[in-house]
């Protein structure tokens, strides 16, 4: 995380807002079935991440690099 957010990751982390509950209620039912499993793009702080990882599917995580 540190790397990606430099030396504000942690004050990031704890001031940004988490997800409402409803979010995982959303996902389960999106489309009228539940997923077999989800990916995450740009998977930053874990934030998004934790809450995904309550839904209990298999969860892929896609990292963003900056260019050297």
């Amino acid at each position: 995380m540190s790397q990606l957010f430099g030396e504000v990751a942690g004050g990031y982390d704890e001031a940004r807002p988490g997800y409402l509950p409803d979010i995982v209620e959303a996902i389960r039912v999106y489309d009228g079935r539940v997923p077999g499993a989800l990916v995450e793009v740009g998977a930053g702080t874990g934030l998004a991440t934790r809450t995904l990882l309550g839904l209990g599917l298999r969860t892929t995580l896609v990292l963003a690099r900056r260019p050297a």
